[in-house]
C-alpha cells in the first residue's frame, strides 16, 4: 500500500497564515462578548470581524487535507463567533417591496439623511438638489406611515427649499416630532439640525430623551402609534458621528457651538484616536438606549443609526431581545454606509418580538451616504 506523501512545506506555511489569522480573530470575537472598557482595540477588530470568520471558514478544507485536528479546533473558533455572525452575514432572496402596503400593517422607514442636501434654490446645477428630489419621489412613492430621521437640518432663508416643509407639506407627513439638537451659521443663514419622527397619523402620546451628559448633543425621541387598535412605540436616535474627516471639513470655518468641547477631537487627524475616543461615548449612549427601552411599556420599534457594526458590544447591548430584520432578507453583510469599508452595517430597524416585518428591505439607492431601510410591521397572530 502506498503511503501517503508528507508535504511539510505546506504545513509550515498553512500554520503561519493561520496563526495571525486565528490571533486576529479572536481579537474581534472578544468585541462582541467583551466592553470596550476593556480595551478600545476590540471594537476596532470588531470592524473585521466578518472577514476574519469568512477567513477562518475557507482554512477549514486545507487542513482536513493536511491535519484534522487543527481543522476540529476552527470548527470550534467559529463556533465562538456564531452569535455575532448571525447578525453580520445574511442569506436569502431579496423580495420585492410593495408600493402599497397592507391594511393591517405599518410601514417604517429609517434614515439617516445627512442634512438633506440640495436646498439652494438658486443653484439649479446643484447635484445634491437632484438627489434630494430623488429621495422626495422615492418616498412619495412608497408611502411610509412614520419616517425614523437623523441627522436632519432645515434652513430658514428665502433662498433655500425648506426641508421641514418638504416633509411636512410636500410629502404630507404633517405630524413632525424632532429634537433640536444645535444650529450652525453660515452663508446662507442658521441651518438648524434635528433628530426625530416624521408621520401620517398622529401621536398619540410622545417624547424626547436627551441624553445625560452634556457631551451628547443626540436625544432618543420617542412616539406612540396605534396600529391595529394596539399602542407601538417607534423610537429614534442617533450615536455620535466619528468625525473622521472633520479637520478638513472645519480647516476654515468655525466649529459649531455643540461640538466645540470635543475641538481637539474633531480637529486631530488621527483615526485611530477618534476611534478610541467616540467608542467610549458609543458605550455610554449605548447603557442610557438600552435603559430606556427596558422602561417602555409598550412594544418598540427603533430605527437608529449606531455607527457600529453588529459584532459589536455596543450593538449587542442596544438590540437586547429586539428582532433584527436583516438576517434573511437577502444575501451578503448589508453595508449602509457607502464610504470607507464594504461592510459597515450601522443604521438598523429593529423590532419587539411581538411584531413581526411582513416584508424588510434595505434599499441601496442611497441617495446621499446612507441607504436606508423599510418594513411593514404587523402584529404576531394569536400574541
Amino acid at each position: 500500500m502506498n503511503q501517503p506523501i508528507k508535504r511539510p512545506g505546506r504545513r509550515i506555511l498553512l500554520t503561519a497564515i493561520t496563526l495571525p489569522a486565528v490571533l486576529a480573530y479572536l481579537i474581534s470575537v472578544a468585541g462582541w462578548y467583551l466592553s470596550p472598557e476593556v480595551s478600545w482595540i476590540l471594537p476596532l477588530f470588531s470592524v473585521g470581524f466578518a472577514y476574519g470568520w469568512l477567513f477562518l471558514f475557507m482554512l477549514l478544507w486545507p487542513w482536513f487535507k493536511t491535519h484534522k485536528r487543527v481543522a476540529y479546533a476552527l470548527v470550534l473558533l467559529l463556533l465562538t463567533g456564531a452569535p455575532p455572525a448571525a447578525v453580520t452575514f445574511s442569506v436569502g432572496w431579496q423580495k420585492d417591496f410593495l408600493e402599497k402596503r397592507q391594511n393591517n400593517a405599518l410601514r417604517i422607514m429609517q434614515w439617516n439623511s445627512n442634512s438633506l442636501p440640495g436646498y439652494d434654490i438658486g443653484w439649479t446645477n446643484n447635484p445634491h438638489l437632484f438627489k434630494r428630489k430623488a429621495a422626495a419621489d422615492f418616498i412619495h412613492r412608497y408611502q411610509p406611515d412614520i419616517l425614523c430621521i437623523q441627522d436632519f437640518s432645515d434652513i430658514v432663508d428665502r433662498r433655500m427649499y425648506s426641508n421641514i416643509t418638504l416633509m411636512t407639506d410636500t410629502l404630507e407627513y404633517p405630524h413632525a416630532h424632532l429634537a433640536k439638537f444645535g444650529f450652525t451659521l453660515n452663508k446662507y443663514g442658521k441651518v438648524s439640525n434635528y433628530i426625530g419622527i416624521f408621520s401620517k397619523q398622529p401621536p398619540v402620546t410622545k417624547g424626547i430623551h436627551w441624553y445625560s451628559s452634556y457631551a451628547f448633543p443626540e436625544a432618543i425621541v420617542w412616539a406612540d402609534f396605534l396600529l391595529n387598535g394596539r399602542l407601538v412605540r417607534v423610537v429614534s436616535t442617533h450615536f455620535q458621528s466619528m468625525h473622521f474627516f472633520s479637520h478638513t471639513q472645519f480647516a476654515n470655518v468655525v466649529l459649531p457651538y455643540w461640538q466645540k468641547p470635543d475641538s481637539a477631537i474633531i480637529m486631530n487627524p488621527g483615526i485611530l484616536f477618534k476611534l478610541r475616543h467616540f467608542q467610549q461615548r458609543h458605550l455610554l449612549q449605548a447603557k442610557e438606549l438600552r435603559r430606556f427601552l427596558d422602561t417602555c411599556s409598550v412594544p418598540v420599534i427603533l430605527g437608529a443609526d449606531l455607527n457600529t457594526v453588529p459584532a459589536n458590544y455596543v450593538y449587542r447591548i442596544v438590540k437586547g431581545e429586539l428582532n433584527d430584520g436583516f438576517p434573511g432578507s437577502k444575501t451578503g453583510l448589508g453595508a449602509t454606509y457607502n464610504y470607507l469599508a464594504p461592510n459597515l452595517r450601522i443604521d438598523y430597524l429593529l423590532n419587539d418580538k411581538k411584531l413581526t416585518p411582513q416584508v424588510w428591505k434595505h434599499h441601496e439607492n442611497g441617495f446621499f451616504d446612507h441607504d436606508h431601510l423599510m418594513a411593514d410591521y404587523q402584529w404576531i397572530q394569536n400574541d
